[in-house]
């Protein structure tokens, strides 16, 4: 089993909620562990919107829990009719990642008050948790941050290898290959670069993302025109312009092609209009790779 980075990162943050807490005379921690178990994200950005609306959360969850408390703690009618609140106004502002802590935070005030005072309580708890959303932001910010530009090069370079290949194939061996794999590697990389994207106040790569975004742009063009190909019955010769694009794309490679007339079919001038677009489209993607490196 692979331990991954964001297992390390909330052990630590549970670490630092129980020290913390004890620190400033919060109980045990509880809460703020809790909370910072929750609100561990997979990326920075995620992290943050889901902190803000778990605070959210935790306050709504604190100030009802606190209301209804005051007016008989144990409750379970007001401890249900709490809870049915709570849920119905975070899926009304959309605060869904809000619900599992704001409920909590509720309960715990609202069913565990032993007699203690309920303004002093609900001030702990909800401090307690407010801190474990901290902790986990802070954690997930300091302690190496999602490399989404590593994610980003490592799945262009997959499609862009498997595109080649697909070209290749097809110009030299008439064969069609199945193109769902490398559809789904695209979109792939589109969510990864809209995460990356916005998570650019802490990285200074904002003109990469958008060369990477334009080159995605050609390659979903160079998509159309290789299934454009795909439905013609029979396939021709490379006419003299596209054989050239051909032999530059492939400059590294043995290229071998059978000489004879090109045919001037509508079929033919079908199939090197899309061939032209193939090849001078991943050449221009070529050049803007070298912007990136």
């Amino acid at each position: 089993m692979k331990i991954g980075m964001r297992i390390v990162k909330t052990s630590i943050a549970v670490f630092f909620s129980i020290v913390i807490s004890r620190f400033l005379g919060l109980e045990s921690g509880f809460f703020a562990c809790i909370a910072a178990v929750i609100s561990m994200e997979s990326s920075i950005i995620h992290s943050f919107r889901a902190g803000i609306n778990r605070i959210i959360g935790t306050i709504l969850g604190a100030f009802i829990g606190l209301m209804f408390a005051l007016i008989s703690p144990g409750n379970p009618f007001l401890a249900a009719l709490g809870i049915f609140i709570i849920i119905s106004l975070c899926k009304y502002f959309k605060w869904n990642k809000a619900i599992t802590i704001s409920c909590t935070v509720f309960n715990a005030i609202m069913i565990n008050l032993d007699g203690r005072d309920p303004f002093l309580y609900s001030s702990h708890r909800l401090l307690e948790t407010l801190l474990g959303i901290s902790i986990a932001l802070i954690i997930n910010y300091l302690i190496k941050p999602p490399d989404h530009n590593k994610k980003i090069e490592v799945k262009y370079n997959s499609i862009r290898d498997r595109l080649l290949y697909i070209i290749e194939d097809f110009i030299l061996n008439n064969r069609k290959q199945e193109l769902t794999e490398i559809k789904a590697e695209i979109v792939q990389l589109e969510n990864i670069i809209k995460v990356y994207e916005n998570e650019i106040f802490i990285s200074n790569d904002i003109d990469k993302i958008r060369i990477y975004k334009e080159i995605i742009d050609y390659i979903k063009e160079i998509m159309v025109h290789i299934e454009a190909t795909y439905v013609l019955e029979n396939y021709e010769k490379l006419n003299e312009e596209n054989l050239r694009f051909f032999k530059e794309l492939f400059h590294n490679k043995n290229v071998i092609m059978d000489e004879g007339e090109i045919s001037e079919s509508h079929q033919s001038i079908i199939y090197n209009f899309n061939i032209k677009n193939i090849l001078q489209k991943f050449l221009i993607v070529r050049h803007r790779e070298d912007e990136i490196i």
